[in-house]
C-alpha cells in the first residue's frame, strides 16, 4: 500500500524476524486500524525490544507494514505526517 508516496510492504506478523534495515513502520490491528507509527535505522532490533509492545498487545495489534527509507530526515518527516494523519493509540508524544 502507498502512503504519502511511500510503498509500505506487508502485512507481516509481529513475530517475524526482520533484518536491521532503516525505515518507517506501521503497527495495525486485524481491521487495519493504525495502532502505532515509528521510524528506525534498525527494524529488527527495534521491533524485538520495543517499549510500546504492551500497548500493541492491549490493542490487539498483529500486523507490521514497513517502508524502507535510508534518510533519517525523511523518516522523521514521514513519521510525523503519519502520526498527524492516523493519531495512533500507542506512542502518543
Amino acid at each position: 500500500m502507498y502512503i504519502f508516496g511511500y510503498l509500505f510492504e506487508g502485512p507481516y506478523s509481529l513475530t517475524t524476524s526482520f533484518n536491521d534495515v532503516p525505515g518507517v513502520y506501521l503497527i495495525m490491528d486485524a481491521m487495519r486500524c493504525v495502532v502505532d507509527v515509528g521510524q528506525t535505522d534498525k527494524l529488527g532490533k527495534r521491533i524485538t525490544s520495543h517499549d510500546r509492545e504492551p500497548c500493541w498487545t492491549r490493542n490487539s495489534a498483529n500486523q507490521l507494514w514497513f517502508a524502507n527509507e535510508t534518510s533519517e530526515q525523511n523518516r522523521l518527516t514521514l513519521e510525523s505526517a503519519m502520526r498527524k494523519q492516523y493519531n495512533p493509540k500507542c506512542g502518543i508524544r
